[in-house]
């Protein structure tokens, strides 16, 4: 005849059992706090959030966050603000708000829950109400804050986990590039410059082929007045220098860019190079097309407007399967300049470059 809690070892892992970890992944979705789906520790701040959606489902009819699929729910949880409960009294509006804080620290304590609960029910003055409608804006400035941090936490997560995955393509793009010069060209010389796998150069007669290591991109607000059409992840260059040649010309560099290019969301490494249009008053470039970074330069090349620099290699992928024509394009070119035959592009772009990156507005 009474109400029992089972399982009650589901709900919070022990940090004394044999496994530190022993629960840490076990949730419900749709009441899943902000720091379970981080995968950080459970406490009883994680308790006063799912009081919250419970609440909220009770007085609203529904649940704050509908996912339907976890992916969904992950993302609502962390990022998204539900909709304010009408018909209620203010002083339970703002608790059950507060107890949907993303950040655990901000939400009420659960000693004072109970007391708040019965409060929040009882009828006030007009003096009283309008306070209370005073709070309930507060609370919504706080929610909307606490939110804003939320989404920037996850954002760095996503972005760190971006990362690896970009150190360990180029990696093995660097790897497959080596097989191919000692297997063709034992005689060529390999140092690495660092640690790291994919900062390799190969040097053959007067030729020397590089791989930069991969840099990690600054990530883009919207009040940055310059910023590429889609994200980047992370940066290298592949450079070829030869004995410098009649014009001074010294090879060619390309850039290298971990990042969604072609398709929102989609991230891979892509080959770019940039040159500078004929109109502008400049001295040739000994190297050319050339690398750029992703900052401001890049960025007004890739807009729809006229600058000096421009695309002059279309994006394309040299990774997850692509990576046969962009590893025999440069041993091509590395064969040519071991050979003293490299020259300057004739024409720029070499190959037509318009559509083969998406614009902000596209998907």
């Amino acid at each position: 005849g009474r109400w029992c809690l089972a399982d009650f070892g589901i709900s919070r892992y022990a940090e004394a059992t044999t496994a530190p970890d022993t629960r840490k992944y076990a949730k419900t979705p749709p009441y899943a706090a902000p720091e379970q789906w981080h995968g950080d520790r459970a406490t009883s701040a994680t308790d006063v959030y799912a009081l919250g959606i419970v609440a909220y489902e009770l007085l609203a009819g529904k649940l704050p966050f509908a996912g339907p699929e976890i992916p969904d729910y992950r993302e609502q949880h962390l990022e998204d603000t539900p909709e304010t409960i009408h018909g209620v009294p203010l002083k339970l509006q703002s608790l059950i708000a507060e107890c949907l804080y993303k950040a655990p620290e901000a939400r009420p304590r659960p000693q004072n829950l109970l007391a708040r609960l019965q409060d929040s029910v009882q009828a006030g003055s007009d003096a009283a109400n309008r306070l209370q409608q005073a709070n309930a804006l507060e609370v919504q400035r706080r929610a909307e804050a606490s939110r804003q941090e939320s989404v920037a936490k996850s954002d760095a997560e996503r972005r760190s986990e971006l990362l690896q995955a970009a150190d360990r393509s180029l990696d093995l793009v660097a790897e497959l590039l080596n097989d191919q010069i000692l297997s063709n060209a034992p005689a060529s010389e390999r140092t690495n410059p660092s640690s790291h796998l994919s900062h390799w150069s190969w040097s053959l007669n007067e030729a020397k082929l590089s791989v930069s290591p991969s840099r990690m991109a600054e990530p883009q607000s919207h009040e940055d007045t310059f910023k590429p059409p889609f994200e980047i992840i992370a940066y290298s260059d592949i450079t070829l220098h030869i004995t410098p040649a009649r014009h001074g010309y010294e090879g060619r560099s390309h850039s290298l860019w971990y990042c969604d290019a072609q398709e929102k969301g989609k991230f891979r490494w892509y080959e770019t190079a940039f040159m500078i249009i004929l109109l502008a008053p400049h001295e040739m470039n000994r190297i050319d097309p050339f690398a750029l970074e992703p900052g401001r330069k890049a960025c007004i090349a890739l807009s729809p407007g006229m600058d000096e620099n421009q695309v002059a290699w279309p994006f394309t992928p040299i990774d997850q399967g692509d990576e046969e024509d962009f590893l025999d394009r440069w041993i091509g070119w590395f064969a040519t300049g071991a050979q003293g035959l490299l020259s300057r592009p004739r024409k720029m772009p070499e190959q037509p470059t318009k559509g083969s990156w998406r614009h902000a507005h596209s998907g």
